[in-house]
């Protein structure tokens, strides 16, 4: 089974390059150079109605997407309990021994998912499968949404994640980060499907379930991602 992993990044640039080597355990996947300003943008954050699938509104929330996106193929075979990302980035600029300007990058998603599942119907029939098991478990309680809790079960993202760790195992999704540093996605196999989860220290004694993917539905509509990857033929990056 071949799957997409998908970077998604904002990108502050001061001068030179700065590489990233993408590794699959210790596998070398490929190599992401910067050498231009990859900003955001604020779109509209579209929602799913809980009750209905196939019925999407604006929602009142904005949510930044990087005007760029990274997709990588990946062999089922290579994958293994982590994917790494090596940043090597030595252009900064130091004045009375602090550093004051360099290059800097906030991961903005990372996803990982089945090939197959960017096909229309699909993708259609996982969200489907999502919602069924999301609402077996009902993680909120029944008086209402609370964003705080108190959750039946600890949701996480699908097929992204809010949780991307550095060497010291800290949280840096959404955080600067610059000059040589490595950073990590935990990936386990369940329902014989490779993704990223938050880690086997998260879930409090919950169940884990997967949420409404409304951050990746952004991405779906805007990077129109459906069917662009044809089977019968290998894709670029």
């Amino acid at each position: 089974m071949k799957y997409i992993l998908g970077v998604g990044l904002e990108f502050k640039y001061f001068r030179g390059q700065t590489k990233i080597r993408v590794f699959s355990d210790d596998t070398f996947i490929d190599e992401i150079v910067l050498d231009t300003a990859i900003p955001t943008i604020s779109k509209k954050r579209r929602m799913t109605r809980q009750d209905d699938l196939n019925q999407v509104f604006s929602g009142i929330l904005e949510m930044p997407l990087p005007s760029k996106l990274f997709l990588f193929e990946i062999d089922e075979s290579c994958l293994g309990n982590k994917i790494s990302f090596e940043m090597d980035d030595k252009n900064s600029n130091h004045s009375n021994g602090f550093m004051t300007k360099s290059n800097l990058i906030k991961f903005q998603t990372v996803f990982l998912m089945p090939k197959s599942s960017l096909k229309k119907e699909n993708y259609t029939k996982i969200l489907r499968f999502l919602y069924k098991r999301y609402k077996k478990y009902d993680p909120y309680e029944a008086e209402g949404y609370n964003f705080y809790g108190p959750w039946k079960a600890f949701v996480i993202d699908w097929p992204g994640t809010k949780f991307l760790y550095n060497s010291n195992n800290e949280n840096v999704n959404w955080t600067w980060i610059g000059g040589q540093n490595t950073c990590y996605v935990h990936i386990r196999k369940k329902f014989n499907v490779h993704q990223i989860w938050p880690g086997p220290t998260t879930n409090a004694g919950h169940p884990t379930v997967q949420g409404i993917p409304e951050v990746f539905i952004n991405y779906i509509h805007h990077y129109n991602l459906l069917n662009i990857y044809n089977e019968d033929q290998r894709s670029n990056n």
